[in-house]
């Protein structure tokens, strides 16, 4: 991200889209970052830090709007974190996510069943699969497309010329897929395990001249991580 923001031309807008940071395993609303977690997006807005204010939104968990208040703290600004249901997990769903937990429990969970959506890799023969795959948009690429430009892009000429939104895995997970074109290993249905990391997502710039870019971007070192292998926190 760090890297990003320095290098896109003052000219160009910036929005980067990305997962809350380090968070205790509860999953609910009020789910808070770990100590590790808070000093992983500090770190993060120092990397970031000018002098320029950005915009920042989160969902309504306490861990996304934590993690975007800490980013702004860390680059000595006051801000408000808008909440904003543009950036709601569940996009890529057509169901809640809440409904696609209570289908994958038992059966690898949802993160299992996002990465097969987001690598187009259901089985036609596997019955799971088959009852999962309803839940999901079906033409995937026309709704990463849509993301990009509908929800992103055309709210740009209201929000500063660079804005952070902390999200949630199940929409990270899909949008680094997307705009990687599927290179990007976060195949976790596969061995190793690959899940994509804290502080990673995606930055949608957009050129004076209109022309639009997508990247993924890590903010951390590492873009994928391995829960199993996560530092234990109290």
């Amino acid at each position: 991200m760090g890297d990003v923001y320095n290098k896109v031309p003052k000219t160009s807008k910036i929005a980067f889209v990305i997962r809350h940071s380090k968070r205790y395993k509860s999953t609910g609303v009020e789910s808070q970052l770990t100590p590790i977690g808070e000093q992983m997006a500090k770190n993060l807005g120092v990397k970031l830090k000018t002098d320029e204010n950005f915009h920042y939104a989160s969902t309504n968990f306490v861990r996304t709007r934590k993690t975007a208040e800490l980013i702004a703290e860390a680059r000595g600004e006051k801000a408000e974190v808008e909440t904003w249901d543009g950036i709601d997990g569940a996009y890529f769903l057509k169901v809640s996510s809440d409904s696609l937990d209570a289908l994958t429990d038992g059966r690898g969970g949802s993160p299992k069943y996002i990465a097969r959506y987001s690598y187009g890799a259901f089985s036609s023969t596997n019955v799971v699969d088959q009852n999962v795959q309803p839940c999901f948009y079906e033409d995937f690429f026309a709704r990463g497309n849509q993301f990009v430009n509908e929800v992103i892009v055309a709210n740009m000429p209201k929000w500063n010329r660079v804005s952070i939104f902390v999200t949630h895995d199940l929409l990270v997970e899909p949008l680094i897929a997307f705009v990687s074109n599927r290179t990007i290993n976060l195949k976790s249905f596969e061995s190793p395990f690959h899940w994509v990391n804290y502080l990673s997502g995606i930055a949608v710039i957009v050129d004076e001249q209109d022309k639009i870019t997508a990247l993924p971007i890590k903010g951390d070192t590492v873009g994928w991580m391995i829960p199993s292998q996560e530092v234990k926190e109290e």
